[in-house]
Parts: C-alpha cells; structure tokens; sequence
C-alpha cells in the first residue's frame, strides 16, 4: 500500500548541487536601491547631522562653557569662534 505521501524523487548528487546552488543565488539576490531612495536616504543623513551638530554645540557651550545655550543661534558667536580660528 503506497500513498502519495512521503513519496520523494531520488536525485543525483550533481542534481542536489544545482539545486543548493540556485536557492542560495535566490537568497543572496538584493533589490537593488532606486536612485531617489538613495538620494532621500543621504539628505536625511545630512539633516540628521547638521541637527547633532546644533545640539552638541548648544550642550558644550550651555553645559560645559557655562554660557546661554542660545547664544550658539547668534552670528555673532560664529563669528567671534571664526576670528579666533583664522583671526
């Protein structure tokens, strides 16, 4: 008495190998990124970073500097750290 199940087909050693060798090309395939998901992906890096760094600016000069944490919003400032660098 055969049922149809736990009925296998025997396959060849190179058969099982063909076999293994497509499924892991299939599992190793990646969609590949479109152009404006990149794009979208590297102006929120930017945005991301610029925002770090006014805030680390604000930490160090409120926290540490025992200055108004504001006051790194002022040009003024900027320009003052740019004339000690350069000046």
């Amino acid at each position: 008495m055969q049922s149809g199940q736990g009925q296998y087909k025997v396959r060849s050693r190179s058969e099982r190998h063909q076999l293994e060798a497509k499924k892991e090309k299939q599992n190793k395939e990646v969609k590949p990124r479109t152009k404006a998901k990149t794009h979208q992906l590297a102006l929120l890096l930017m945005v991301v970073a610029i925002i770090a760094l006014f805030v680390g600016s604000m930490i160090g000069y409120g926290v540490l500097g025992k200055g108004n944490p504001l006051q790194v919003l002022n040009p003024g400032t900027w320009i003052h750290i740019y004339r000690l660098i350069f000046g």
